[in-house]
């Protein structure tokens, strides 16, 4: 084997494991993913990119990428709230053209959140006012 052909499998090998590892990204998405990586919250997202690299080159086809995000390096026990807030960063980093539909998710579910607690809490407050106007009854 001649050594440039060994310099074209080298270069070929390198590429395809460009490829494999994660899309080749701009600029731009490179800087907010190594930004990312160096919040606490985001860790062990790059651990995730190399060993599921089949999730997030799915996840970059996507259509929706925000219903699709590889969450498998994201503590299990995270409140839904923030764990919407870390798609929309995500999102913002590797899909920028999807920001706008992450948030509406995430505006969304804030408000299914704040309405279901608002009609959680008037289901107590009847109760409570049912508990009241029978214990007015009994002791009358």
């Amino acid at each position: 084997m001649s050594f440039i052909n060994l310099i074209i499998i080298i270069i070929v090998v390198i590429i395809v494991i460009i490829l494999l590892i994660g899309r080749l990204l701009e600029d731009r998405s490179a800087r907010q993913l190594l930004s990312l990586t160096s919040l606490p919250s985001f860790s062990k997202l790059l651990d995730s990119m190399i060993n599921d690299s089949k999730g997030w080159n799915a996840f970059m086809d996507d259509p929706e990428p925000e219903k699709v995000i590889p969450m498998n390096w994201v503590h299990s026990t995270l409140e839904l709230e923030r764990l919407i807030l870390l798609k929309v960063m995500i999102i913002n980093a590797l899909r920028p053209e999807r920001t706008l539909y992450a948030l509406d998710m995430y505006v969304t579910s804030g408000i299914i959140m704040a309405i279901t607690i608002t009609f959680i809490t008037i289901i107590i407050m009847i109760i409570i006012i049912i508990i009241i106007i029978i214990i007015i009854i009994i002791t009358n």
